[in-house]
This record gives C-alpha cells, structure tokens and sequence, in this order.
C-alpha cells in the first residue's frame, strides 16, 4: 500500500493504491483505495475502510505515509478490531473442539470406570467363593480357581478399556509407541 501522484504541477494530489513492490509509483497498481489531499486545511484523506482492512488482512504492507494516513482515517483501529475478533472466534473455536474432545476423554472413563466396577464385582464374588470353600479340603483348586476369575476380569477390563479408547480415536488403532514416528 502506497500513495501515487495525481493533481496538476505544483497542485500535488495522492491516490492511496495497492501495488506490486516492483512497480513504478506511477505504474501498474491492483486496487484504488481512496486518496490524500495534502493542500487543503485541514488535508482530507478519503479512503475505503473496508477495503483497506480488506488488504490489510491479506498482508498488504504500508508505507510509513500511508501506515499514517490510515491510522487518521481509522482504519489501523478497525483492521486491529477484525483482528481480535479473529483470534477470539478461532479461540472459541479451539474451544469448542477441545471440549468435544473432553467430552469424549469422559465417555471412555466412564466405559473404564463400568469395566473396572464390573471386574471389581467378579473379584468380590469370587472372593466370597473363597471363603466358602474354606470349609474344602482341596485348597489349592480353590486357589486355582481364584486366580482363573482375577485374571478373567482383568482381561474384561483391559478389553473394555482398550474398545473405549478405539471408538474416541479411531485413527489410532493398531499403532504401537514404536511405530509414532513413522
């Protein structure tokens, strides 16, 4: 963003333009955002606030003359407004995301904290087992089958666990830590 020269020798007038770096200051320019007047008092400056934040958001970059006849005309201030609002909606965007992901981090412990619940119910059952058949000589199939219904319910919480996990990360089954990085 740039000033070009208009107005008759001696009568300078400017045109607030968008151009190429490369361009001559009369040459080729992309858009016409307003112009500068200079010679009257006070000097008017008449430029496109929508369009020059427009620009402005694509990247443009002013001259010190034209970051100053912006800042006048207010558009540095609107341009500086559309970029708060931006970065509050991608904020809350993030947000929102974020709390979908919660939401899902939530479900799998509940589906976890059921699975163990569960497991936890087997052991106590069994344990009640146990202490039945204390009374039996045959000690050792009793402890056989103990260890047989811990180790179940703990396979039925590893899998309950792992099938949580799986359905809030579908993209993740069957990696391993190693594989990551690949």
């Amino acid at each position: 963003m740039r000033l070009t020269r208009t107005g008759a020798k001696k009568r300078p007038t400017y045109r607030v333009i968008v151009a190429d770096s490369r361009a001559p200051r009369e040459g080729r320019h992309v858009d016409i955002l307003g112009y500068y007047d200079p010679l009257t008092q006070p000097a008017t400056i008449n430029i496109d606030t929508e369009r020059a934040v427009k620009w402005l958001r694509n990247g443009a970059q002013p001259s010190e003359r034209v970051r100053i006849l912006l800042r006048h005309s207010g558009v540095l201030k609107a341009h500086e407004e559309a970029r708060l609002a931006d970065k509050r909606a991608r904020k809350d965007a993030a947000g929102d995301a974020e709390g979908g992901v919660t939401s899902r981090v939530a479900a799998v412990a509940g589906r976890a904290a059921s699975a163990v619940g569960t497991a936890a119910g087997t052991v106590t059952n069994v344990a009640g087992s146990v202490a039945s058949a204390a009374g039996n000589v045959n000690i050792a199939e009793t402890t056989e089958s103990v260890v047989e219904a811990v180790t179940d319910a703990a396979g039925a919480a590893v899998e309950a666990v792992s099938d949580a996990v799986t359905s809030v990360l579908p993209g993740r089954r069957g990696r391993s830590s190693d594989d990551k990085g690949k």
